[in-house]
């Protein structure tokens, strides 16, 4: 605080032992963040595929549109 942001910048100041451990520290709560965001997503993408998958057999069984003609009048 006396020296102010660049100080704070400086090689010295980020590669000593107490920043190191704290960085260490830090790596549980990031990958419990991750994975709390990286999970869900991939769960929405596996049901976005697996419908994908579904819809395609559906389609292909029974038609989407079909085609109505009058009767011919005699």
């Amino acid at each position: 605080m006396q020296h102010g942001y660049f100080e704070a910048r400086e090689i010295g100041f980020l590669t000593n032992p107490t920043n190191s451990f704290l960085e260490w520290l830090r790596l549980h709560g990031d990958l419990v963040f991750l994975l709390g965001g990286v999970s869900p997503l991939l769960w929405l993408c596996w049901i976005g595929v697996r419908y994908r998958r579904e819809a395609g057999v559906a389609e292909r069984s029974s038609a989407l549109f079909t085609e109505v003609e009058e009767p011919e009048s005699p």
